[in-house]
């Protein structure tokens, strides 16, 4: 039987992966109580849907909508290039602070690169990568 991997959607055929018993019981398409069963195709994305999911029941998670009209994208990425020249100089002549700076802005860098990519998804990767229609892809 194929699934797909409940955390990236890898298809998965032939017993390929392995499965997960929540330990909720749900109800079949034929109206019989089963317990419910997760599909993952590796313990990485096991784990990274387990912690989302405990984050989720714990009230630390909140959706947020980013209006995508109002981005400057060309304007981010110089931005986020920025960020990268400048973390790369703290790495290349380091002060006793710039370990803890530059973990701070390696965690915006990480924000950037998630942001990029979600709107890369609905936008395409032309708007949010590139300066003008058939570019290579700038970051």
């Amino acid at each position: 039987m194929d699934y797909a991997c409940e955390e990236c959607g890898l298809r998965m055929v032939n017993g390929e992966g392995y499965s997960w018993e929540t330990g909720e019981t749900l109800e079949d398409k034929d109206g019989q109580m089963v317990k419910e069963t997760i599909h993952f195709c590796s313990d990485e994305c096991e784990d990274e849907y387990k912690r989302s999911k405990e984050a989720e029941q714990s009230g630390l998670v909140m959706e947020a909508v980013i209006a995508t009209g109002r981005v400057d994208w060309q304007q981010l990425r110089m931005q986020k290039h920025t960020l990268i020249e400048v973390t790369s100089r703290m790495e290349k002549h380091p002060s006793p602070q710039d370990q803890e700076e530059a973990e701070s802005l390696q965690g915006l860098l990480h924000f950037i690169d998630h942001i990029q990519d979600e709107a890369a998804m609905i936008l395409g990767e032309g708007i949010v990568f590139c300066d003008y229609p058939g570019q290579e892809k700038v970051d």
